[in-house]
């Protein structure tokens, strides 16, 4: 019975999904080896997101950034929110109260960094939260505002918890790159810090209690639009 050689299954498997590949990976020790190609896994993350590859090291792991940028997509908005690029945008496109979008994936430990890229905000009310919320479930329309969500604005650098602002940071506005640095201790606790341009702005909140926290934004004004950049890594 003819076995067909390593660069024909190549070929096959680079016609499958991602959950495909993994599963392809666990049949035996030479699929596996062929399914952790980084052929395979640049093909991948080329054809499900935007990705400037341009701005990517050299000796990137292609694997790693694709399970990067699925577990940074926003995959819970509110009406009035479109999300687009990869699920890695998020557009305000109507103008009410505040809307909001969560990432998938959520963290129990360990340090953790990703950017976010104000792609447009009106300038009359420059209306965006960026943060981290431990309740992905709670009913949206503004998690800034609830005890479960810590989170900086964009119109008066302030830092916001439980709808009390506190003096933090300068604000922030289109074409600006906030960085957000959280990091999760085993004890449920957690520290939360941001980023503007490549500048650190020090840590707005310490002590977050929670078991799980994911990252979110809000928006208010419509047209207001982000773009999470998870090939970004911390300065």
């Amino acid at each position: 019975m003819p076995v067909l050689g390593p660069d024909c299954l190549l070929n096959i498997f680079g016609f499958v999904n991602a959950k495909t590949l993994m599963i392809i990976g666990q049949v035996c020790r030479w699929w596996s080896d062929l399914a952790g190609s980084q052929i395979l896994w640049r093909q991948m993350v080329l054809r499900t997101f935007p990705v400037p590859e341009s701005e990517l090291d050299s000796e990137v792991d292609w694997k790693a950034l694709f399970v990067r940028y699925r577990s940074l997509q926003f995959t819970r908005s509110e009406d009035f929110m479109m999300l687009s690029g990869g699920y890695l945008t998020a557009t305000k496109t109507k103008l009410s109260y505040w809307s909001s979008a969560v990432a998938r994936v959520g963290w129990t430990t360990g340090r953790h960094y990703w950017e976010i890229r104000i792609d447009q905000i009106a300038a009359s009310n420059k209306a965006i939260m960026i943060g981290v919320t431990n309740d992905k479930q709670a009913k949206l329309c503004g998690f800034y505002q609830r005890i479960s969500a810590w989170a900086y604005y964009s119109f008066t650098g302030q830092k916001y918890h439980g709808y009390e602002p506190k003096a933090y940071a300068d604000g922030y506005g289109t074409g600006d790159v906030i960085g957000v640095q959280l990091e999760v201790n085993e004890n449920n606790t957690a520290s939360l810090g941001f980023w503007k341009n490549g500048e650190f702005k020090g840590v707005a909140f310490h002590h977050l209690t929670g078991k799980k926290f994911w990252p979110f934004v809000d928006m208010h004004n419509v047209k207001n639009r982000v773009t999470i950049l998870p090939h970004r890594i911390e300065p």
